[in-house]
């Protein structure tokens, strides 16, 4: 089942601190459980796209990403953070969270879009993958950057 999704730069830091939040059981080690959340989101309501997807009707919030587009010397944009409720997985919004991360870093003359995914994170890897990302290196024992040529 489709559903009808609105896609949006956030802009206002306390509704972005409560998406994060509201989405915190998507990740293993909730985000807003981390010891450095507080530095962690300052750098991201500083410097990042925030991109929020919600539900048209209900305006629930469905999932987000937070994106960093401002390196013009690698001109190579960086996703820090990605999730979609687990009950609104399957319904394509994930993938359009990607897209409109993609639009914002070519609008902002990025040339590749990175992320960093667990190595174990099959279904995330198998996603990625499907969204035109490949593997560029291991970036640590747990986990491995994935890019894309935009």
């Amino acid at each position: 089942m489709n559903k009808e999704v609105n896609i949006f730069v956030e802009k206002d830091d306390n509704r972005k601190k409560k998406v994060v939040c509201e989405c915190d059981d998507a990740f293993a080690i909730g985000i807003c459980q981390r010891d450095d959340f507080e530095e962690l989101f300052q750098k991201i309501a500083k410097n990042a796209f925030f991109i929020v997807a919600e539900d048209k009707k209900s305006r629930d919030v469905l999932g987000y990403a937070a994106l960093y587009a401002n390196d013009l010397n690698t001109r190579i944009a960086y996703i820090t953070l990605i999730c979609v409720k687990a009950y609104a997985q399957r319904d394509h919004i994930g993938t359009r969270i990607l897209e409109k991360c993609d639009q914002i870093a070519v609008d902002n003359q990025m040339t590749k879009v990175r992320l960093e995914v667990y190595s174990d994170n099959d279904k995330a890897i198998a996603f990625y993958k499907k969204n035109g990302y490949v593997f560029e290196m291991k970036k640590t024992e747990y986990s491995y950057n994935m890019i894309k040529q935009l």
